[in-house]
């Protein structure tokens, strides 16, 4: 076909940008579930000394604009070590700045896209840690699994709506606030990328090489989030093929927090892997309807100012 070459470019971008995001989540510490134990919670005379060595490594320029509560989540990230934590808090900045996105997005820059529903977010169970739970995610974690869980309902990305830039800002905006319980922070995010109703060749042509580039850029070392599991349901065959090509390069411990479901009877396998941890919706294998509504408000309610802002 004459759009073959620019498909194809396409794909290998897209292999790029993913392979690079989870080698960099695998390079960040070898064993990430020791990190999060490590970094434990509550502020202590330790955690006060990490926050204001990684205040020192920053620079006073640089410090000024970051909040105690975007440091402390970098630190919890990289397990209280703050040379570490110092290279994911500089890489926020240097693509905040440079896009020149809010340091700290609020509800009325996302708006529309906010209301596409495009992005939900699914809230942890309170009570998964104290309840038997198989989770695995290739670590020796017994945490419970993730506390949040960042949902792509890619049939409703609609260009005519916002940009791809606006939709990806969207899904940091959802990151801040979930990243903004300490839970969260120690037991990190699953990411369900849910392509039903979504042909490869409508994906191709309403994401861009340079919205994949931003992409990588604004998640890859410039957020401290903890990515414990990735499931791709009812992914067209282009998306299978390029997350196998993908899959196949990764170390086993990453590799295993790739997952594929089939359309019909794949959500079960979700439910198996998530519903412990998860509160998801019968949509995904859970039960319920999923009050996206009450969820929005509950966001423009939320007028907390912080230092991390332009």
């Amino acid at each position: 076909p004459p759009n073959a070459p620019a498909a194809m470019s396409w794909a290998s971008s897209l292999l790029h940008v993913a392979q690079t995001s989870l080698d960099t989540e695998e390079a960040r510490c070898e064993d990430d579930a020791e990190a999060a134990e490590a970094s434990g919670g509550g502020e202590t005379p330790e955690s006060r000394c990490s926050l204001d060595r990684l205040r020192e490594l920053l620079g006073k320029e640089h410090s000024d604009l970051l909040c105690d509560a975007f440091l402390t989540k970098c630190l919890a990230y990289h397990g209280s070590n703050p040379n570490a934590a110092v290279t994911t808090a500089e890489g926020f900045l240097r693509f905040r700045l440079g896009a020149r996105w809010p340091l700290r997005i609020a509800a009325k820059d996302v708006g529309l896209a906010l209301r596409s529903g495009l992005h939900w977010l699914l809230r942890g169970k309170k009570d998964s840690l104290n309840i038997p739970c198989p989770w695995n995610d290739g670590t020796c974690s017994s945490d419970g699994g993730p506390a949040a869980c960042l949902v792509f309902n890619m049939a409703s990305l609609d260009p005519t709506l916002c940009s791809v830039e606006q939709y990806q800002k969207l899904s940091l905006f959802l990151m801040e606030r979930a990243t903004d319980d300490p839970d969260v922070q120690q037991r990190g995010v699953a990411l369900i990328a849910d392509f039903r109703g979504l042909q490869f060749w409508r994906l191709r042509n309403l994401v861009g090489i340079e919205d994949i580039k931003r992409g990588l850029r604004c998640w890859v070392g410039a957020f401290p989030c903890r990515l414990r599991r990735v499931w791709l349901v009812g992914a067209p065959m282009g998306v299978r093929l390029m997350a196998a090509a993908v899959v196949q390069f990764l170390s086993p411990k990453v590799r295993q927090r790739i997952c594929i479901a089939d359309a019909r009877r794949g959500l079960q396998d979700v439910a198996k892997d998530l519903g412990p941890c998860i509160q998801l919706p019968a949509c995904l294998g859970g039960a319920g309807d999923y009050h996206w509504e009450a969820e929005l408000q509950a966001f423009r309610d939320d007028q907390t100012e912080t230092k991390v802002s332009l």
